[in-house]
């Protein structure tokens, strides 16, 4: 069995993609899954499967999503190793430690092409700072996430992958579920 983390992306946002973590994990269950756990209401899933492959992973936590609740949702999935790198890595760390409701990390569900990351790494960014690593993009948004331009819905366009935006509190958490 193998760990993940599936990273959804839509739920409970904004009253949209409404959907109660409980019974999301009882579905998970019913599907096979075990060792099911949530974290807030938002998405945030953790569970042991006998699949190995992220991508097939991801397939089945999206088909079930769909199946069971009429969700078009993507699920980006990460492993224990990945989430940890993450947190062992982030460039923002010290801003993390002082406050870390202006940090974040942006997980996409591809890697970006190189020519896409450098043209996102030119963009103004209005005084946060940006670094993209692997499969997720790390922000620093002094002002507030609310306030940035380097929202999700604008990586997703400027790196043409479909992404999910966590705080830093719960990246740190998510990561101490899977240690």
């Amino acid at each position: 069995m193998a760990t993940f983390v599936a990273l959804l992306r839509g739920i409970n946002v904004a009253g949209k993609g409404k959907l109660r973590m409980a019974t999301l994990r009882e579905s998970c269950e019913a599907r096979g899954l075990t060792n099911v756990r949530t974290y807030l209401q938002s998405g945030n899933l953790v569970f042991d499967c006998k699949l190995t492959s992220g991508a097939k992973v991801a397939a089945m936590v999206e088909s079930l999503l769909e199946s069971h609740f009429g969700l078009n949702a993507r699920a980006i999935i990460r492993t224990p190793a990945e989430l940890q790198h993450i947190v062992k890595n982030n460039p923002f760390a010290s801003h993390a430690r002082m406050d870390p409701t202006k940090v974040h990390a942006t997980f996409l569900a591809s890697r970006p092409t190189a020519k896409l990351v450098r043209q996102l790494e030119r963009v103004d960014t209005r005084g946060d700072a940006l670094v993209v690593s692997r499969q997720e993009v790390l922000l620093h948004c002094p002002n507030g996430y609310g306030r940035t331009k380097l929202n999700n819905v604008f990586l997703e366009h400027q790196l043409q992958v479909a992404a999910t935006t966590r705080n830093w509190k719960t990246v740190e958490a998510l990561c101490r579920m899977v240690v």
